[in-house]
């Protein structure tokens, strides 16, 4: 399929250290949605940007961020994310957009310490390194969309 908010994926793993303590996430699959158990206080560390008359508010990479977030809180307690260090790597399954950058960049603003590995594929050609055979529209999509 053509690539699209819908169907973009990020896959996510860190180690964060905090205090001594360590709070590790093996890799996982991160789709797009509402960052579901997610406190309002953490969603509002990273704000939606709108561009192009949407929001990113549910693309896949904020979520991810907003659960790391959300389960550094949990574990380390609500002001630990400034103190925060270690990794984190993220492959999208398509290049991120300026509004992706932005998320990415109030990440780095609410935990300074916390080194970002980011990988992608160009959705519409490639997917895990691998050339991809002709995308084709699905009998949902048109073109006038992803114009």
């Amino acid at each position: 399929r053509i690539p699209g908010t819908e169907n973009i994926v990020a896959v996510v793993s860190y180690e964060l250290h905090y205090r001594g303590q360590v709070l590790r996430q093996e890799p996982k699959v991160v789709t797009n949605g509402w960052a579901e158990g997610v406190h309002n206080e953490v969603k509002a560390m990273l704000r939606a940007v709108d561009a192009r008359g949407w929001s990113c508010e549910s693309y896949s990479q904020r979520v991810a961020l907003l659960e790391l977030l959300e389960a550094a809180r949990s574990q380390f307690g609500d002001g630990c994310v400034p103190e925060l260090s270690g990794w984190l790597r993220i492959y999208d399954s398509h290049h991120t957009s300026v509004t992706g950058l932005a998320i990415f960049c109030q990440f780095r603003r609410q935990a300074p310490q916390v080194d970002i590995e980011l990988d992608y594929d160009g959705g519409w050609h490639t997917w895990a390194g691998k050339p991809r055979p002709l995308t084709t529209l699905s009998s949902e999509e048109s073109l006038h969309y992803y114009s």
